[in-house]
């Protein structure tokens, strides 16, 4: 959900209590409400123009709770910011490939998006693909343009507990983290679809032994 930072209040209480309203939160169906009763369905952005830049604010809106979390970013969402900024007008119109300077308030990273433009409207249709999602778009790139001083994003070079053999690691939230893990260490059995996943998942005892890894509170150990 995208939102014109001009039509919600300003105040931090007054725009979470419009947020979970217009999801339908606190509600594990979110019956009265455009949410999806899922965290990667519950989400919102606050977009304005300042200066010829984009800012935008990510609202992580929860589902079965009344909180508004506005602490990381959101990689789709951040790369649907310049369409909706071109689409409303926030941006001089032109066509052909065009750069968006973006701004995350959440982070504090400046970013680039480059997209196409045609009669005015950001161009959505065409055969770009991408494994695993159904469907068909055009690309739109976006790069880290300028990152704060010393750190990529609030929270960078924050480590995890000391352990006795652990790895310490250094996660820079520009975007939220991402575990990647091979299948036949997630279950020997097949998963059809992403749904089949969660349930595993969500079995610490049948999932966690058969990692090549354990980790805890941002502590990877071997």
């Amino acid at each position: 959900m995208f939102l014109h930072a001009r039509d919600i209040p300003e105040t931090r209480a007054a725009r979470d209590a419009v947020l979970l309203a217009l999801l339908g939160s606190p509600d594990p169906l979110q019956f009265d409400g455009l949410g999806g009763t899922y965290s990667s369905t519950s989400k919102a952005v606050i977009v304005e123009e300042r200066g010829g830049t984009v800012h935008y604010r990510f609202a992580q809106v929860g589902v079965d709770e009344a909180i508004v979390d506005y602490s990381v970013n959101c990689g789709n969402l951040k790369t649907a910011v310049a369409p909706f900024a071109v689409d409303e007008r926030l941006v001089a119109p032109g066509d052909g490939l065009r750069h968006v300077r973006l701004h995350n308030a959440n982070t504090g990273v400046a970013i680039k998006a480059e997209l196409e433009i045609q009669d005015g409207r950001a161009r959505v249709v065409g055969d770009h693909a991408i494994p695993g999602v159904p469907g068909s778009g055009v690309p739109i790139l976006t790069r880290y343009w300028i990152l704060p001083p010393r750190r990529a994003g609030r929270g960078c070079g924050k480590r995890g507990p000391p352990r006795e053999k652990s790895r310490s690691l250094t996660i820079c939230p520009v975007d939220p983290g991402s575990y990647w893990v091979a299948q036949r260490d997630a279950s020997q059995r097949p998963f059809p679809s992403p749904m089949d996943v969660i349930p595993v998942m969500a079995e610490p005892a049948d999932f966690a032994p058969r990692l090549p890894f354990r980790a805890t509170k941002g502590a990877a150990k071997r």
